[in-house]
C-alpha cells in the first residue's frame, strides 16, 4: 500500500532539481534585468541632461535679453504685459531632448514596434 501524504507532510524534493530550477530562471531573467537597468540608465540620464540643457536655454535667454525682444514683437498693444517667452521655449528644448531619451529607452528595451513611430517623426524634424 502507497504511503498517505497529508496536507502537512511535503513530498520529498530533489536538491538538483532545484539547481536546475534556480539556473533556469537566472538564465532567462538575466538578460531582461540587464536590458531593463540599462533602460532606466538611458532614462535617468537623458531626464538630467534635458533638465540641464532646459535650464542652460533658459539662462541663456535671460541673459542675452533675447527673450524681451520677442516678448515685444509678440506684445501687440503698447500697454501690454510683455509675455514671457523663456519658460516656453526651455519647455520645448527639455521635451524635444526627452522625445530622444524615450527613443533609446524603448530601444535598450528592444521594443522597435514602439521606436519606429518615434523614429519617423524625429526624423522629419
Amino acid at each position: 500500500m502507497a504511503p498517505i501524504l497529508f496536507a502537512a507532510e511535503k513530498a520529498p524534493v530533489n536538491p538538483g532539481s532545484w539547481e536546475k530550477l534556480i539556473t533556469g530562471m537566472s538564465e532567462l531573467l538575466g538578460g531582461y534585468v540587464l536590458n531593463i537597468l540599462a533602460a532606466v540608465a538611458v532614462l535617468v540620464v537623458g531626464w538630467l541632461i534635458a533638465l540641464l540643457a532646459a535650464s542652460l536655454v533658459r539662462g541663456a535667454l535671460r541673459r542675452t535679453g533675447l527673450s524681451n525682444r520677442l516678448g515685444k514683437w509678440l506684445s501687440t498693444k503698447p500697454g501690454q504685459v510683455i509675455p514671457d517667452v523663456e519658460r516656453p521655449i526651455a519647455r520645448g528644448v527639455f521635451y524635444l531632448i526627452m522625445l530622444f531619451v524615450l527613443v533609446g529607452f524603448f530601444q535598450a528595451l528592444q521594443l522597435t514596434l514602439v521606436t519606429e513611430p518615434l523614429n519617423n517623426f524625429l526624423n522629419k524634424l
